[in-house]
This record gives structure tokens, sequence and C-alpha cells, in this order.
């Protein structure tokens, strides 16, 4: 999987992602941290199944944490603040800060 597809072709990259046995624990590798990773498959399934210019909310990004998570053994999802406060570090997302 390359960046190419993922960032010009999300649904293949995605397909791929759906159909390649370890893809997901490939991508989670790749990615150095699961906020990343989740961070990139939302934003993939916001191209493909539309959103805010494919910009993906902290919602979008937990679910996508749950989905890797279900894919990787032995690796839980942590909660929905624990992945806010690693995208919010990572300057990934648009997610406001708290106050």
């Amino acid at each position: 999987m390359t960046h190419w597809d993922e960032m010009e072709r999300p649904a293949e990259w995605l397909r791929r992602l759906d159909e390649q046995d370890g893809s997901y624990g490939r991508l989670l590798q790749e990615s150095g941290n699961l906020a990343l990773a989740a961070h990139r498959l939302a934003r993939a399934r916001c191209r493909v199944f539309g959103g805010r210019d494919g910009i993906p909310t902290l919602r979008e990004v937990v679910a996508a944490a749950h989905m890797i998570a279900n894919h990787v053994p032995d690796h839980p999802a942590p909660s929905p603040s624990v992945i806010g406060a690693e995208v919010r570090e990572l300057c990934i997302g648009d997610f406001p800060g708290r106050r």
C-alpha cells in the first residue's frame, strides 16, 4: 500500500486494506502509533464516503481506531479522550483544544 494510493485512490486503498491479511497491522506499524493510523484510515473513509473536506471528525478517528484494534490482535483501542489527545499532539486533526 503506497501513500499515493492512500491519497489519490482511497477506495482502492481501503479495499486492499480489508482484503490483505495483516494489512491493519502494517498500517499501524507504518504509522508508528494508533492515533496516526486511525487518522489515516478515517481520512480515506471520509474521502470515499463523503465528509467535510475529507477531514475526519474525532468520532470518525475513534471509530477507525476501534476498527484497527479489532483487526490487530493484542492491541486494544484506547478511550476517545486518549485518541483525541494523541491526535492533537501530532497536530493532524482540527479538533478544538481543551479549555
